[in-house]
């Protein structure tokens, strides 16, 4: 599994959700690191407040945390999964192409913070 990143784009499977990752960590609401992300569209269940503690903020039901084994990095889509995505999920599909599924990198802006997922001290991607 790929380091994931505050800012990162992101796809949640099962269920083809497109979106970004605001948060990673651990929570008040289970064990365990978790991905809190901000979805494109309003499939989550929050506004990334749970159980009374904010861990992001984002539209309401637009908000879902996930394991990270549930979460793939948009850059590192297989074609073939991301054309499943695209077949059973147009509204949040992010290819611009409705023949082709387009791979990118986000954007710049969108990896301020970089949190990773393992907990052991690292030095910071260049």
């Amino acid at each position: 599994m790929p380091d994931i990143y505050v800012g990162d784009a992101v796809m949640i499977t099962p269920g083809y959700k497109m979106g970004t990752v605001k948060y990673v960590g651990e929570t008040k609401f289970a064990e365990g690191v978790w991905i809190g992300v901000a979805l494109d569209g309003p499939q989550g269940k929050h506004d990334g407040s749970v159980g009374g503690h904010r861990y992001f903020k984002c539209k309401a039901r637009h908000g879902s945390f996930v394991r990270p084994d549930k979460v793939i990095r948009e850059n590192s889509f297989n074609p073939s999964t991301a054309a499943a995505a695209k077949a059973t999920s147009p509204s949040t599909s992010r290819s611009s192409s409705s023949t082709s599924v387009k791979m990118f990198s986000p954007p710049t802006e969108r990896r301020k913070s970089r949190t990773p997922v393992t907990s052991a001290p690292r030095k910071k991607p260049r």
